[in-house]
């Protein structure tokens, strides 16, 4: 067997890269594998999100591009199904490229971009005055351009045994040949989007590249390529731009249509003077130290959820994280998140007061959304573990002490999930009135869930393999990961979320992304992780989801 590469283009090919004297962009040397997308400049934009265009330029297309669309079409031989404008936003997030999209079931893409470019010159001149944004022509065949997701690793022992043995190989030759530009190395099973779960995939080593980044990707791919070689299964490779973040809010504010009084899991929170970064509340938890005879109702989220806006702070408590007997790192944690306040007060001021279907619950939303802009406050950071890596992983979390907002966990109800994301044979079966109970291991290969401040209910799997990731500070580690087939298990926002296994018991917490895929995959610190932190850090404490007093002395 041998490691497959998807074939680079050739002079001639329309995305043939043709600079001598410059290594390609990480972009360009993905956007050169795929012959079956075409644009009239620079690359396809990358897992593109659509939404409506003006109604201006919506008149624009119908009006005066769509017949010059036939027009080109028909000179360059290229029949078509579809032509459509529509504002795209690479991932839906940043600037928004406004492009036609031209659907063909050609074979042959010789004169597409010679097409596409033509296209995209009409557009430009027919543009208002006015208008500044960014456009763009594309034309692909949907049924034959590369557009495969990630699933997890089957669970075949002999596979997962050899591309175990390969990990530290495959390592060494992308630290040795991408050192600038790698940001992690996963493996998956690549299946065309669309296609059922249990549609036979094919094995991938998937390296993601910071956005931008230019290397000599060919003699990258060779190098690799020797190690998967060597093994007894076909495994491809793929190279792919992509970042990780953390789940913090950046991409503007949420409207929240149910604000409660005290929060729920996965509620809004942020820390005090931070307007633009929310993430979600994970769970209750009682903080139970023995040799002090101290217990505490506390709230879990991440650590960087609430870390401190001050850098200086800050830099100390990444490395130390917070202990009650140093003040700094002792953020003041708020609910809802000031941004999210802010803009969901906005739209409810600004709904129609009467005659409105959902009158009464509009005006207790208002009422308790001024109560808690009021006074946000839900409590202070006491313990915290600041970015590190234990056991290869890394730990992020943090206790808020909170005993006026403690009520019991709820695992998502079975009726906020979509269809076909339920782990098989009814295991899991939640209402609005059941609670977690229990702390679980979670393991590779398990159904997973949680609900969120951004993205809400969401379901998953956890891969076979860990991921290898480089954080933007250089620290590798080795992550869990969720893999979500049908889409993002998260989104930003999301970070602190409690998940739970099928069981309905607390596993984790939400902590981080990946962009490369069409599906990110998301990171989750295990409770067991956190479990094994905190009584290091605290000489024997522990977390418990319910009170016990048996250990406890002091009256």
């Amino acid at each position: 067997m041998v490691g497959i590469r998807r074939a680079n283009a050739g002079p001639g090919d329309q995305n043939y890269i043709t600079r001598p004297n410059q290594l390609p962009s990480i972009e360009e040397w993905v956007a050169q594998k795929d012959k079956f997308r075409a644009v009239g400049h620079g690359v396809p934009m990358m897992l593109p999100q659509i939404e409506r265009s003006s109604p201006v330029l919506e008149t624009l297309f119908q009006d005066v591009l769509e017949p010059e669309i036939s027009r080109v079409l028909y000179c360059n031989y290229i029949a078509y199904y579809s032509a459509r404008l529509g504002a795209w936003r690479a991932k839906g997030v940043g600037e928004v490229c406004h492009t036609i999209l031209i659907c063909t079931n050609d074979t042959n893409p010789s004169s597409w971009k010679a097409a596409a470019k033509e296209i995209l010159s009409v557009f430009q001149k027919e543009l208002p005055t006015s208008f500044t944004g960014k456009i763009q022509v594309e034309i692909q065949n949907e049924r034959l351009m590369y557009n495969d997701v990630s699933h997890v690793l089957p669970n075949n022992p002999a596979l997962l045994r050899c591309l175990e043995g390969i990990q530290p190989g495959v390592a060494e030759a992308v630290r040795a040949s991408l050192e600038s530009c790698w940001s992690s190395i996963a493996y998956h099973t690549l299946v065309p989007n669309g296609f059922p779960p249990e549609t036979m995939g094919r094995y991938a080593v998937i390296v993601s590249c910071h956005s931008g980044s230019r290397e000599d990707f060919k003699a990258a791919e060779d190098h690799i390529l020797e190690i998967l070689d060597k093994v007894p299964f076909d495994i491809y490779l793929e190279f792919s731009p992509g970042e990780i973040s953390f789940l913090r809010g950046n991409d503007g504010p949420r409207f929240l249509p149910n604000i409660t009084e005290p929060p729920v899991n996965g509620a809004s929170i942020s820390v005090a003077g931070n307007y633009v970064e929310p993430g979600s509340l994970g769970g209750w938890v009682w903080l139970n130290i023995p040799h002090k005879d101290i217990r505490m109702r506390c709230a879990l989220t991440c650590y960087h959820v609430v870390r401190s806006m001050d850098d200086t702070t800050a830099a100390h408590t990444d490395i130390n994280g917070v202990v009650p007997d140093d003040p700094r790192g002792r953020t003041v944690a708020e609910y809802p998140a000031a941004c999210d306040a802010a803009y969901t007060m906005k739209v409810l001021i600004n709904v129609p007061p009467r005659d409105h279907p959902n009158e009464h619950n509009i005006e207790s939303q208002f009422n308790v959304l001024s109560g808690r802009m009021v006074d946000p406050v839900i409590g202070r950071v006491i313990f915290a573990s600041g970015g590190r890596v234990r056991d290869s992983t890394r730990v992020d979390w943090a206790l808020i002490l909170s005993p006026g907002t403690f009520v019991a966990n709820k695992p998502p109800p079975v009726s906020t999930f979509g269809p076909f994301s339920l782990p098989p044979c009814g295991s899991y079966f939640a209402d609005g009135e059941s609670r977690v109970k229990s702390f679980g291991q979670v393991k590779c290969g398990d159904w997973v869930a949680k609900f969120g401040r951004t993205s809400e209910t969401t379901s998953g799997v956890i891969n076979r393999l860990y991921r290898e990731v480089r954080w933007p500070s250089g620290m590798r580690s080795f992550e869990m990961e969720v893999l979500s087939p049908d889409g993002d298990f998260s989104r930003p926002g999301d970070s602190g979320s409690m998940v739970i296994n099928s069981k309905g018991e607390f596993v984790g917490l939400v902590l981080a992304r990946d962009s490369s895929a069409p599906f990110g995959a998301t990171y989750i610190t295990p409770i067991s992780l956190i479990q094994s932190d905190i009584k290091e850090r605290t000489g024997g404490g522990f977390l418990s989801l319910d009170c016990d007093d048996s250990w406890f002395v002091t009256a």
